[in-house]
């Protein structure tokens, strides 16, 4: 989902909703392929030029979608932060979405 935040109108409106889409598959894909993830392995996973915050709303998306579910369990990210890991949503995977 793109969150229009700058007011964009026409074509540009267009344009940022189709990348918004086209990023969450991609990080969809991702966790299809590795199953649990921090959003800064995504990052460095997916090579797609995204930026962490767009990985990051990928996540939120995915999550209240209820392809991903989050985690109890932390890792270190790529700033030395701890991060959360996601997982696909137990769910997704039964009914093959």
């Amino acid at each position: 989902m793109y969150y229009n935040t700058t007011s964009e109108t026409g074509d540009e409106l267009k344009e940022s909703r189709k990348k918004s889409i086209s990023q969450s598959d991609k990080v969809l894909d991702f966790f299809k392929t590795h199953k649990r993830a921090t959003p800064s392995e995504v990052l460095v996973g997916c090579d797609s030029g995204m930026l962490l915050t767009s990985v990051r709303r990928c996540i939120s998306d995915l999550t209240k979608d209820n392809y991903l579910e989050k985690t109890d369990e932390k890792k270190k990210g790529m700033y030395g932060k701890s991060e959360f890991i996601w997982q696909i949503h137990p769910l997704y995977t039964f009914v093959g979405l």
